[in-house]
């Protein structure tokens, strides 16, 4: 690892990991809930692939730099798949809010 403080870069990519982890649990709670309330197909359990990609990112980080681009897929994948399930509950809110 090329960088000077090693120490620091896990501490970031635990924060980092952990913070995502927190607003998609989050937003799969709030989606289940509209969800239930709007009636909608149960998609917000596509968030636990999203949760369990970013997961695996946060295992790779510490397994060395050899794993550097599985770590930015699995991220990716998992930011990706968590916004779209998101869009899919909260894509009316704009709309309604616009209206006053």
């Amino acid at each position: 690892m090329n960088i000077a403080f090693p120490n620091l870069f896990y501490l970031l990519a635990v924060i980092m990991h952990v913070t995502f982890l927190v607003v998609l649990t989050i937003l799969m709670v709030l989606s289940r809930i509209m969800g239930l309330a709007m009636k909608k197909k149960p998609l917000y359990k596509g968030i636990y692939v999203s949760l369990l990609l970013i997961i695996c990112a946060h295992i790779f980080v510490f397994l060395g730099e050899a794993f550097r681009v599985v770590v930015y897929v699995c991220n990716t994948l998992g930011l990706i798949i968590g916004c779209v399930i998101t869009y899919y509950y909260w894509k009316w809110l704009p709309k309604d809010l616009s209206k006053g």
